[in-house]
């Protein structure tokens, strides 16, 4: 197997976040990932909602502006 360096690792992994993402638009369903060391929920239709876990693990979202 042939080895990659870290420029193309790069490109590979950007390139398949953004197939994905197109993926799930296109699905109507949404995309989680970390943003800022948040943990973010991204809608079909641009919303974005930052997710909350609490101590007892119950899950909160609020309206995330990317702060």
């Amino acid at each position: 197997m042939k080895e990659i360096n870290d420029q193309d690792l790069e490109r590979y992994l950007n390139a398949a976040t953004k197939q994905a993402r197109a993926k799930a638009k296109a699905a109507g369903t949404s995309v989680v990932y970390e943003e800022n060391g948040k943990m973010v929920r991204e809608f079909a239709d641009g919303r974005k909602t930052q997710v909350i876990y609490d101590e007892h693990g119950h899950r909160t979202e609020v309206e995330y502006a990317g702060n």
